[in-house]
């Protein structure tokens, strides 16, 4: 069996999962929220996870009053992802 490229970048990317499931939750968080939520650095995330997130659909930057305050929330595809990851973590 084949892995896809892209199952392969999401396991390795740092924080993919909690980033998820925390925006499940909450629907939309600042950028200092998150991170403190899911103890990633700043540059991990704006540099890496984050911007892998944004590429790939899984999440996206709400304009904001203050341009200064990044804000996040979940797109409709990250909101499925986050509910097979909801699922697993039953699991487990």
């Amino acid at each position: 069996m084949e892995i896809k490229k892209q199952m392969l970048e999401f396991d390795r990317k740092s924080g993919v999962i909690c980033i998820l499931l925390a925006l499940h939750t909450h629907k939309e968080l600042r950028a200092m929220e998150l991170l403190n939520m899911i103890h990633i650095s700043r540059d991990t995330f704006y540099r890496g996870t984050g911007e892998w997130m944004t590429q790939n659909g899984l999440m996206k930057v709400v304009p904001n009053v203050d341009e200064r305050i990044f804000v996040f929330q979940i797109t409709e595809k990250g909101r499925k992802i986050a509910e097979h990851l909801s699922e697993i973590e039953k699991i487990l």
